[in-house]
């Protein structure tokens, strides 16, 4: 009888052992994590030793990210780093990580903010040349338009920038896009009026094209008719939530039926505010009845408690404009006029008359004289 041979194969080393690309990236990626740890903990410059590091050793396809992380933690800007990392893409004809191997790896959504990271609108040589290269090698099947506007939601200090670079190709844009990029030049020059409504004016038109509404588009006629209420131009108020009624009286979806109830409250509140009773107390009435019927209790312009204070307002606007006539005070105010009013639940407020004027009226408040 052969006792059998007891003692384990040595491993095949060769096998084991990883390749030297391997530890390249491994390596990279360590010093990366490295300056990670170290800027939590404040330390920039010694991050950006371990950044500077990596930047030696790491393969074409890392070094993008670790060129774009180095440009961010600088206090002095290289501007060369964008070049480096333009050419590291077009010059070795590089193409994304499909496997997503690692966080930093090249990959689609990088691709965004490294064209954000090199555009520049007083000289787009590296922008476009990396745009091109896009459309060319890297996402042949999209229009150039298209990857314009995902940089575009990847920015935000370059936002408008690119929005009005993203406007050379209006006569391309299909009507989902162009309706997209109006509405991101609305809101984003919300600060401007003239310019909001410049823009708003042209979104709306490209929006009537399209069979679409959103809760974005819920979202920037409410800003519009706030902006217009706010102004005390409580009928242009009207007319904007008008434009958007037919679109609202079509709506199945019932979370984006919530959040139509605040075009109907402004609508409401600024027919109270011209004394146009029959018609507050109608759009009182249906905004109450989307918010009493619907399971949700927010929506993505309000939380719970922002719901129930239009809801209480709206109450307000009906009992006020079922009665004759409110009972406020015999004295007349400016609009600017500083009173003392005190609540039903004993608050006294001293604010300008305009500002709490609807209050009054609806009777949630008397002035003291």
């Amino acid at each position: 009888f052969i006792r059998p041979n007891l003692l384990p194969q040595p491993p095949n080393l060769a096998k084991v052992l990883l390749k030297e690309e391997d530890l390249i990236e491994y390596r990279t990626l360590s010093l990366y994590y490295q300056a990670e740890i170290l800027i939590k903990d404040s330390k920039i410059e010694e991050a950006l030793v371990k950044i500077n590091e990596a930047l030696k050793i790491s393969n074409k396809s890392l070094s993008l990210f670790i060129i774009f992380y180095k440009y961010i933690l600088e206090t002095e800007k290289d501007e060369s780093l964008k070049t480096q990392l333009v050419d590291n893409i077009v010059n070795n004809n590089l193409d994304f990580d499909t496997k997503n191997t690692y966080p930093i790896s090249f990959s689609e959504n990088l691709l965004y903010s490294y064209l954000n990271f090199v555009f520049d609108d007083s000289n787009l040589e590296l922008f476009e040349r990396l745009l091109d290269y896009s459309v060319k090698s890297l996402l042949p099947t999209a229009h150039k338009y298209e990857i314009v506007y995902r940089t575009v939601l990847k920015s935000s200090e370059k936002r408008l920038k690119l929005l009005d670079y993203l406007l050379r190709f209006e006569q391309e844009l299909d009507e989902e896009h162009l309706t997209n990029t109006y509405w991101q030049l609305a809101y984003n020059s919300s600060k401007n009026q003239k310019k909001y409504f410049e823009f708003f004016d042209k979104y709306f038109v490209s929006l009537y094209k399209t069979n679409r509404l959103t809760a974005d588009d819920i979202y920037l006629f409410a800003l519009s008719i706030r902006l217009r209420y706010e102004k005390e131009n409580f009928v242009e108020a009207i007319k904007l939530s008008k434009l958007i009624e037919p679109k609202l009286s079509n709506i199945n979806d019932e979370n984006l039926k919530l959040e139509s109830a605040i075009i109907f409250y402004w609508c409401a509140v600024s027919y109270f505010m011209i004394k146009d009773r029959i018609n507050a107390k109608l759009y009182a009435d249906t905004a109450l009845k989307i918010i009493s019927e619907s399971n949700k209790k927010h929506t993505s312009m309000m939380d719970e408690k922002g719901l129930t204070i239009i809801a209480d307002q709206l109450s307000q606007i009906k009992i006020s404009s079922t009665v004759n006539q409110p009972i406020i005070s015999s004295k007349k105010y400016g609009r600017n006029d500083k009173v003392k009013v005190k609540y039903s639940d004993g608050r006294v407020i001293e604010n300008k008359y305009k500002k709490i004027e609807s209050d009054v009226l609806a009777g949630r408040c008397v002035i003291v004289e």
